[in-house]
C-alpha cells in the first residue's frame, strides 16, 4: 500500500511561507557515540558573524519583494555557541522573520534568558552522556513562558528507563506555563540510527533494542487529555483535521480510512520512508544550505543553486522531481510534500 500524498509538519503553514535549513557549521561541544565524526569535529568552523548578517539580508530582501516570510531553522553543530549568535537572530527579526533553532540545549540559564525571546521554535535534543537532567529541567523553567520547544531525548539503550522517567519530569514543568500545556508539550525518546549521510540507503539502528527499549521508544510523544470534551462522530468522508501537534506527518491513501499522521521516528522505524518514483515538491517551500554554505533543494541533493559564500548566488525556484531513492533518510526531506 502506497500514500498518494505525504505532507510535512504544519500543515496549516501559509504559502507565503519559506522554510530555511542552514547547517551552519559542524563545530559541537558534544562527541556523542552515535553522531558521525563530521558533524561534530570543527573541521568546518564558523564564519564571521557579518558574513551570516549579510547573508540573511540578502535572503530576507529577496523574498519580500515577493510578500513572503523566511523561516530560518540553524542547524550545526552547536548553532548557539557561534560567536554573536545573538546578532544573527536579530537580524532575521528585523525582517519579520521566523527564528527555529536545532540545539543541545547546553548554554546557561543566563544566556537562553536573553536569547529566548528572539526564538519562534526550539528543538531541544538532550544527550544523557554530555548533560545532566537538572541542567535541562532549569532551562525549561527559564523558557516554558516565552518559547514553543519540542524535546528529543537521545534514546541510548543503556539511559532508556531513566529517559523515560525524565520525560514524565520535563513535561510536569509545563502544567503552569503560559506557551504549551502539560498534555501538550511534544517530548520524544528518539530511536538512535547509524546516521548515513547519503541517500537511498536503509537506515538500522545504533544500539541493538529489545522489547522493553521499543515500549519507551514508541511512547506518545504527547498526552491525551482525559477531561477534553470527546470530539463529534467523524465524517468519513471528510479529510482529516489540521495537525495540532506540529511534529507529524500527514499520509493521504486513496480512502480515507487508510489516512493517518505519523512522526518522524514511525515513519523510519516502520519503513514508511520509501517514496520513490513519488513527485518530490523540492523548492516549493524553501531549501537549505549545507556546512559549506552550499545551496541544496533537498539533503539528498537532488538539485544545487550555488553558494552562499561566494559574492553572487541564485535562489531557487519551485521546481518538483521524482524521487529516485528507494529510501527517504532525512526527516526535513520526508517533510518536503511528495505526491503520487
Amino acid at each position: 500500500m502506497y500514500p498518494t500524498k505525504v505532507h510535512g509538519p504544519r500543515p496549516e503553514v501559509l504559502s507565503k511561507d519559506i522554510t530555511i535549513q542552514w547547517s551552519m557549521g559542524n563545530s559541537c561541544n558534544f562527541e556523542c557515540e552515535y553522531c558521525p565524526t563530521q558533524l561534530h569535529d570543527g573541521s568546518l568552523g564558523w564564519h564571521d558573524t557579518n558574513k551570516y548578517v549579510h547573508i540573511i539580508e540578502k535572503i530576507c530582501q529577496h523574498y519580500q519583494q515577493q510578500d513572503k516570510v523566511v523561516n530560518f531553522e540553524f542547524i550545526g553543530g552547536e548553532v548557539t555557541v557561534i560567536p554573536g549568535f545573538i546578532e544573527i537572530l536579530e537580524k532575521v527579526k528585523e525582517y519579520n522573520g521566523h527564528n527555529i533553532i536545532f540545539t543541545n540545549g547546553s548554554r546557561t540559564v543566563n544566556w537562553w534568558s536573553k536569547a529566548k525571546h528572539l526564538i519562534d521554535d526550539l528543538v531541544i535534543s538532550y544527550h544523557p552522556q554530555s548533560m545532566d537532567e537538572d541542567s535541562l529541567i532549569e532551562i525549561a523553567e527559564e523558557i516554558k513562558d516565552s518559547v514553543y520547544t519540542s524535546y528529543q531525548l537521545a534514546g541510548v539503550k543503556d539511559y532508556l528507563p531513566r529517559l523515560e522517567l525524565l520525560a514524565e519530569r520535563l513535561r510536569t514543568v509545563y502544567k503552569h506555563s503560559t506557551v504549551q500545556d502539560y498534555w501538550g508539550v511534544n517530548i520524544a525518546i528518539k530511536t538512535m540510527y547509524k546516521k548515513l549521510l547519503g541517500p537511498g540507503a536503509k537506515q538500522d539502528t545504533f544500539y541493538d533494542y529489545d522489547g522493553n527499549d521499543w515500549r519507551i521508544l514508541n511512547l506518545p510523544t504527547w498526552k491525551e487529555n482525559p477531561d477534553s470534551p470527546p470530539p463529534p462522530p467523524p465524517d468519513p468522508n471528510a479529510p482529516p483535521p489540521p495537525e495540532p501537534h506540529p511534529s507529524r506527518f500527514l499520509f493521504t491513501y486513496q480512502t480515507p480510512e487508510e489516512t493517518n499522521y505519523y512522526n518522524a521516528d514511525q515513519i523510519m522505524d516502520q519503513g514508511l520512508n520509501k517514496f520513490q518514483g513519488m513527485m518530490c515538491h523540492i523548492g516549493e517551500r524553501g531549501f537549505n544550505i549545507d556546512m559549506r554554505g552550499n545551496i541544496v533543494s533537498s539533503w539528498c541533493g537532488a538539485k544545487t543553486y550555488g553558494n552562499v559564500f561566494s559574492d553572487r548566488f541564485d535562489l531557487p525556484t519551485p521546481e518538483g522531481v521524482v524521487c529516485p531513492h528507494e529510501y527517504c533518510n532525512n526527516p526535513k526531506d520526508i517533510q518536503i510534500l511528495k505526491t503520487a
